[in-house]
């Protein structure tokens, strides 16, 4: 019964939290279906930067929560044109979600971004400006041009655990660079660059799909809470917005 209360607790305060933390938020995935078009994924945070559902990804609800399910045929969201008008503009920003991959998914190969935003759809070793976070490697990385010129890279270095839920968040403030896991700093780094260094709008703007033609589509993977903001989350923003993991946990197992 403990338990059971303190999840609902966590669920409940991690919520109040999170809704609380919109100082700067740009683009936010709540993942809630519309009712007049499936395909659609609305930016809950305002008008613009809406996204839509390709191959088999759907959205479901896990008990009380949102989701994103990007399935096991290259499913993913396409975040639209518009969405790289935001990232031209970012200096300090903050990406942050909650992540599921399912146990039996091959993650270690090439590929397996979270998010990519690019300004090439099939980038080489020497072609296309890019950002984006993988998770075979746990890394973030910011290019300027080709994967032979990633100026940035900040990474834990090990594949992402399976079969569980983790909030994962990339923070930048200045030069400076920090990966965070659960609400917890897991690397940091110097980040000689920033997205509006890019120069130009990102026309490739993608959850799960990668930006490399050849590379693994994220499959298997469920995502919640998908935020973009244009200012570097303090430490203590990041762990609230983390706060929800046991609850999603729970309500995984249970459904």
């Amino acid at each position: 019964m403990k338990k059971i209360l303190s999840i609902l607790s966590a669920l409940l305060f991690g919520n109040l939290l999170a809704a609380q933390i919109s100082t700067g938020l740009q683009l936010h995935y709540s993942f809630e279906a519309d009712a007049d078009d499936a395909t659609l994924v609305r930016n809950a945070a305002g008008s613009g930067y809406n996204g839509i559902l390709v191959g088999g990804a759907a959205l479901k609800k896990l008990k009380d929560f949102n989701v994103v399910a990007l399935g096991s045929s290259n499913g993913y969201v396409d975040m639209g044109v518009e969405t790289g008008n935001l990232i031209a503009s970012l200096e300090d920003f903050s990406i942050a979600t909650n992540l599921y991959i399912e146990a039996g998914s091959s993650i270690t190969g090439n590929g397996n971004f979270v998010w990519a935003f690019s300004t090439g759809s099939a980038c080489t070793q020497t072609d296309g400006k890019y950002v984006a976070y993988r998770v075979n490697a746990q890394r973030y990385a910011q290019s300027t041009g080709g994967w032979g010129s990633e100026r940035v890279g900040i990474e834990k270095g090990a594949a992402a655990t399976k079969g569980v839920w983790q909030h994962i968040a990339y923070v930048q403030s200045g030069s400076v660079g920090t990966l965070f896991l659960n609400g917890e700093a897991l690397a940091t780094g110097a980040a000689s660059l920033c997205p509006k260094d890019i120069g130009q709008a990102t026309l490739y703007n993608w959850i799960g799909r990668p930006h490399f033609s050849s590379d693994a589509y994220l499959q298997g993977a469920w995502l919640n809470d998908f935020r973009i903001y244009n200012r570097a989350l303090t430490p203590s923003e990041a762990a609230q917005l983390a706060a929800n993991t046991d609850a999603l946990n729970a309500a995984y197992a249970e459904q």
